[in-house]
C-alpha cells in the first residue's frame, strides 16, 4: 500500500508539527506533502531531513515567508492541485488547508484535525486590531466568506475524520454537520518528564536555585487572542515572578506594560524549555485551546496548571488535582486563581500519572487500529 502524508506547512515548530511527526514516524518511507518548507525547521525536527518533501507552487514565490497572510486565498488551489494520484491512503494533519486535497474513487483519505481554522470560523478573534478595521472590511471579509465556502467543501471530501479532542469533533459538527471520530494527540514522555533534565541542582547559580518553583510559566504564541496580557496584569499586581516563553505580534505590547518580575524567552532551545518546566511553580494557561499540549507537557514533569476553563483544557486538567481553572479571561479572576492555588498542595504524580495516558506509544496503536479499520478508537 502506497502511502502519502500531507501538513499545512512546515515553516514554524509547533505541537501540530510534533503531531505530524509521530504520525510519520509511523510512515518512515511515505512522501510528505506541504504548501511550503522552510529548512530553519530542521533545528527543530532533524529528521526532516531524511525524508523525501514536495511543496506546491507556493514554495517558488518569492518572500512567501513574510507575506503568508496575503497568501491565504492562494493555499485552496495550492492543495487541490497537488498530484496525489499514484497513492492508495492519504493521511493529512490540518488546521488549515490540507484537509481539502483532492483524491480519486479507490482511494482512501484520512484526515486528522487540529483544529477548523480558527482564522476562518473564528475571525474576530484574529482581527482585534481595529488600526486596520477599514482594510478588514474593505478585503478581508470577501476572503474569508470565499474561504468559509471553500472549507465546508472541503470537510466533505475525507473518507475518514479524526478530530484531535471532543472539543474539536464538536466543532466539525457544528460547523459542517461531520461525525469525527476523537484521538488524543501526545505528550513525548521521554522529553517530558522529571527525569530529561540533565542539568544537577549543584551546578546551578545561587540566583538560579533562587528562583526554583517561585515562578509561574507561559508557553504560548504570543496573540492578542491568547489573552497572555491578563497572566502578566495578575502577576504583577499579585507581585509573583511569571516567565513568558514565546513569540509573536503581541510581544512589543507585552512588553510596553511589563513592570517588573516578567521575564520574557525567545527562541528557547528544547533542553532550556525542560529547565523551565522543571523548575516552575505552575503553568498558566489563558486561552481557549483548541486540545492543549502545554498543559499535557507540564504535567509530565509533574507541575500542576492554572487554565482557563474552556475548550480541550477541560479534557486535560483534572481539577483540584492536577490543577484548577478559572472560567473569565479577566486579569482579577485570574489573580484569585492564583491566590487559590498557593493555599492548595499538589502532589506532582497525579500529574505524571495523568500525563501518561497521553502517551506517543498509545496515539499510534490507536492511529494504526483506525487505518486498519477498527472503529473504536
Amino acid at each position: 500500500m502506497k502511502v502519502a502524508l500531507v501538513h499545512d506547512e512546515l515553516t514554524h515548530w509547533g505541537g501540530g508539527e510534533r503531531l505530524f511527526l509521530g504520525i510519520a514516524e509511523i510512515f518512515p518511507t511515505a512522501p510528505i506533502y506541504t504548501s511550503i518548507y522552510d529548512l530553519e525547521i530542521l533545528k527543530f525536527a532533524p529528521e526532516l531531513a531524511n525524508r523525501e518533501i514536495r511543496t506546491t507552487f507556493l514554495q517558488k514565490l518569492p518572500f512567501k515567508k513574510f507575506i503568508r497572510r496575503l497568501l491565504l486565498p492562494l493555499y485552496p488551489i495550492a492543495f487541490e492541485t497537488l498530484d496525489l494520484s499514484e497513492f492508495d491512503l492519504i493521511i493529512s494533519s490540518s488546521a488549515r488547508f490540507a484537509h481539502g486535497v483532492i483524491t480519486k474513487p479507490g482511494q482512501r483519505h484520512i484526515a486528522y484535525i487540529n483544529s477548523p481554522p480558527r482564522f476562518i470560523w473564528e475571525s474576530k478573534n484574529y482581527l482585534e486590531n481595529e488600526k486596520f478595521k477599514l482594510i478588514i472590511k474593505i478585503l478581508i471579509f470577501p476572503i474569508l466568506g470565499y474561504l468559509r465556502s471553500w472549507d465546508k467543501v472541503a470537510f466533505s471530501r475525507p473518507d475518514v475524520l479524526i478530530a484531535n479532542s471532543e472539543n474539536v469533533a464538536a466543532k466539525i459538527r457544528q460547523l459542517h454537520n461531520k461525525e469525527a471520530a476523537v484521538l488524543y494527540p501526545f505528550v513525548d514522555l521521554e522529553r517530558h518528564s522529571p527525569f530529561a533534565i540533565r542539568h544537577s541542582r549543584e551546578n546551578k547559580t545561587n540566583s538560579e536555585k533562587l528562583m526554583d518553583n517561585s515562578y509561574f510559566l507561559i508557553v504560548s504564541r504570543l496573540i492578542p487572542w491568547k489573552k497572555i496580557d491578563i497572566a502578566v496584569r495578575a502577576c504583577q499586581k499579585l507581585k509573583k515572578p511569571l516567565f513568558v516563553v514565546g513569540d509573536g505580534p503581541h510581544k512589543r505590547y507585552l512588553r510596553k506594560i511589563v513592570k517588573d518580575g516578567i521575564v520574557f524567552f525567545s527562541n528557547v532551545s528544547d533542553e532550556k524549555l525542560k529547565e523551565l518546566y522543571q523548575n516552575c511553580k505552575a503553568v498558566i494557561i489563558t486561552q481557549e485551546e483548541d486540545f492543549g499540549l502545554v498543559a499535557l507537557e507540564a504535567q509530565a514533569f509533574g507541575k500542576a496548571v492554572i487554565g482557563y476553563k474552556a475548550g480541550g483544557s477541560l479534557e486535560t486538567i483534572i481539577e483540584g488535582k492536577t490543577g484548577l481553572f478559572f472560567d473569565e479571561q479577566s486579569e482579577e479572576v485570574l489573580a484569585k486563581a492564583i491566590e487559590k492555588f498557593d493555599k492548595i498542595s499538589f502532589n506532582a504524580k497525579d500529574s505524571i500519572v495523568n500525563a501518561k495516558r497521553f502517551s506517543k506509544q498509545n496515539f499510534q496503536e490507536k492511529f494504526l487500529r483506525n487505518i486498519n479499520g477498527t472503529k473504536s478508537l
